[in-house]
């Protein structure tokens, strides 16, 4: 995918003013902030603000059928999602446009673009300040979360076992009969994942309670063994549709951010603690199995490759 504007367009110059229609800033708590000002023929602006920002849309499909494609199966495959990039900001690649500012006509108004009724509506020259900044995310997942178009948040937690009896024992043989707390440790770790185009509902419920059957990647630097991760589904968010502006051409007009939470324990979750009525001190984690069926507590699944 391109980074480009793909209409003819040159940027704003105030020669009264002497400025070049660009202005740079830096915000101590969000990092530094570039504006720009384009100016393009009015019947190309929507075009100039889907290349700047860039635009997302599920492949091949239409709003109406996004939900029902997760039938059958135990586990949903995602469909196809296909973002272009925004722009980034060239003296400062890092940057990307996050907003448009402001879009203001310049010329006469009249009927420069069908299918407009209101000769108001429609000038000969439009005037576009995008502004670029740092979204918290990247197009490619070089930023730490290792996923394009995700944030990565981690909460650290910790969950309060109070372990039978026997679990401590005195000299190796002889039960203390004084049930003992241990603390064990927890890691949420969140991606928000942005640009959107629907809400994987169906997919969010048909894991949820599931922990991890491969290892699973879930940052740039860590790599979580098998079952140590449980899927928890996040909150879901409507961001709003920049691409609404061009008369609904890609037919999605609003977009979402996606929480996926994911769970860290040490201990894998479906072992259970049991004590070790022998010579060591201390106690042991086993797996825990269904009575019966084989089944664990927690379903297994891979998780690699599987969210949308």
């Amino acid at each position: 995918m391109a980074y480009a504007i793909t209409v003819p367009y040159n940027i704003v110059f105030d020669s009264g003013a002497q400025s070049s229609g660009v202005k740079e800033g830096v915000v101590m708590d969000s990092g530094p902030w570039a504006e720009v000002k384009f100016k393009c023929a009015w019947t190309d602006h929507y075009q100039m603000i889907n290349d700047l920002l860039g635009t997302w849309i599920v492949a091949g499909l239409s709003p109406q059928t996004v939900t029902p494609i997760w039938a059958g199966g135990s586990v949903a495959s995602a469909p196809l999602i296909i973002r272009q990039p925004p722009l980034p900001y060239e003296p400062a690649p890092a940057l990307f446009c996050t907003d448009i500012v402001s879009i203001e006509q310049l010329g006469k108004p009249g009927f420069w673009s069908y299918p407009f009724t209101y000769p108001w509506l429609t000038g000969q020259i439009a005037v576009v300040t995008a502004r670029f900044g740092i979204p918290g995310w990247t197009p490619d997942g070089s930023d730490q979360s290792g996923q394009p178009y995700t944030r990565l948040s981690v909460t650290v937690a910790a969950e309060f076992l109070t372990f039978p009896d026997t679990t401590y024992l005195i000299n190796g043989t002889i039960p203390t009969f004084t049930p003992q707390g241990v603390i064990m440790p927890q890691i949420e770790f969140s991606w928000t994942r942005v640009r959107m185009p629907y809400i994987p509902d169906a997919f969010m419920a048909s894991i949820a309670g599931c922990v991890n059957a491969d290892t699973f990647q879930v940052s740039r630097s860590f790599i979580a063994p098998v079952g140590t991760l449980l899927f928890m589904p996040g909150q879901v968010q409507e961001a709003g549709y920049a691409q609404a502006l061009g008369l609904y051409e890609y037919g999605y007009p609003l977009s979402y951010t996606v929480e996926y939470k994911f769970m860290f324990r040490p201990m894998p979750w479906n072992y259970v603690c049991a004590p070790l009525l022998a010579s060591t001190f201390g106690s042991v984690f086993y797996p825990v199995y269904g009575s019966g069926t084989g089944n664990t507590p927690y379903p297994t699944v891979n998780f690699t490759g599987i969210f949308p």
